[in-house]
């Protein structure tokens, strides 16, 4: 098995397992991973407003709020746009490309686990998630410091592939050209997480600093909370 079959069988295998996540459509516990992944978008949002609020960054801080902790439903769209077109972008996708996918979806896999876990706890301790208090006595008591360490790695991983994917001789252009295609194929979602990840990383004065602040803020963080 080559490089390219590999990669492959290895993102089919990890949205085989987001789906398997998601078939679950029980009310509560949808309402509570919705309550969790809402509080968990407006914490981002404070974190780093002042990227949001930088001309230069906010491009790269909106793709890293919506795109790589996306909400499920997002994700979902995205996911399966992938698996519909597996082959195709095996074999015409540079390499570094398809890393960055396969990362992304690797970081849906790890983080719709991890929020599927505090729902399902906040539904067993009674304590809706509702707020940033709530939030944090969720986190805690679910763990898993290591997974959550390995899913800022996977941000951090997935945002370096990206940047050295830009930095090949037009495949922005490229990926922009698709956009009609990819509207005719219905794989909008595949195509906005491509061209925005992109677009948001070219216009970054550094992206290694951009991404270490993510990776120093978000481990301090874990650490006070599971501190706490």
């Amino acid at each position: 098995m080559n490089w390219r079959e590999d990669w492959q069988t290895r993102v089919q295998t990890d949205i085989q397992t987001l789906s398997q996540l998601r078939v679950d459509h029980r009310v509560e516990i949808i309402k509570a991973l919705t309550q969790v992944q809402a509080v968990q978008k407006a914490r981002l949002s404070q974190t780093y407003a002042d990227f949001l609020q930088d001309p230069k960054l906010s491009g790269a801080a909106l793709f890293f709020l919506d795109e790589l902790y996306c909400a499920a439903p997002q994700a979902l769209q995205r996911d399966a746009d992938v698996q519909r077109i597996l082959p195709l972008m095996a074999k015409v996708l540079p390499v570094v490309a398809l890393q960055a996918i396969a990362s992304a979806v690797a970081l849906d896999v790890l983080s719709a686990q991890l929020d599927f876990l505090m729902a399902e706890q906040s539904l067993q301790t009674q304590d809706p998630c509702v707020e940033m208090e709530a939030y944090v006595r969720l986190f805690k008591r679910v763990g898993h410091r290591p997974e959550r360490l390995r899913q800022i790695q996977g941000v951090e991983q997935c945002g370096s592939l990206l940047a050295q994917a830009v930095r090949l001789p037009l495949i922005l252009p490229t990926v922009k050209m698709m956009h009609l295609p990819a509207k005719k194929a219905g794989l909008l979602r595949l195509h906005h997480f491509l061209a925005s990840g992109l677009t948001a990383f070219k216009r970054l004065p550094s992206a290694d600093d951009f991404l270490a602040t993510i990776v120093q803020r978000e481990t301090s963080l874990i650490e006070q909370w599971l501190e706490q």
